[in-house]
């Protein structure tokens, strides 16, 4: 394995150290005609629900303001993770999740999973150096989101300076270009 990536690194395919990975911070945010759920992501590379920091929960129709206030707090606490703990999150992923629905089912008073689900959206927000990139999603199945390469999904993008009303307004955005 050392010896890959010292080949990758004589190419300029592997950082020199640990501390030149690029990591961006990021949130995964789905949306109901009732909720906006805003869940932390950490990792390094790959990146999972961070079990550290609940989800956030707005109703749907909170203000731009706070619920660009909400990302910028949910992105200051995405954090680059070790591999090591990262496998044991994976380990963890599915209950927590599933902890995750049945909370908004009751909370939400929704009466299946198809009828919470049916109709979200999800957006994934990534602070990069550049600025935000707000990715909104394809429903590819039930509980399922995706893009792919040409998929005609135009992403939303904002400086780094952006006000917490325009992050929010952009969010929004974000979700009505959901498929």
């Amino acid at each position: 394995m050392h010896s890959i990536v010292k080949k990758l690194r004589g190419l300029g395919l592997w950082p020199a150290a640990k501390e030149e990975i690029v990591w961006n911070q990021s949130i995964s945010a789905k949306m109901t005609a009732q909720f906006i759920s805003l869940t932390v992501m950490s990792g390094r590379g790959m990146m999972m629900a961070d079990p550290e920091s609940e989800a956030m929960v707005l109703s749907s129709d909170v203000e731009d303001r706070a619920l660009g206030e909400a990302l910028l707090t949910g992105l200051s606490r995405s954090r680059p993770v070790p591999s090591e703990i990262f496998h044991d999150w994976y380990r963890s992923s599915s209950s927590r999740y599933e902890a995750w629905v049945a909370s908004m089912l009751a909370r939400f008073k929704y009466k299946s999973r198809r009828a919470m689900f049916k109709t979200m959206k999800c957006c994934s927000i990534t602070l990069k150096p550049a600025g935000f990139e707000l990715s909104p999603q394809k429903h590819e199945k039930l509980e399922g989101w995706g893009r792919t390469v040409g998929d005609g999904i135009e992403d939303v993008h904002l400086p780094r300076d952006a006000t917490p009303a325009e992050l929010g307004s952009a969010l929004r955005l974000a979700f009505d270009r959901c498929r």
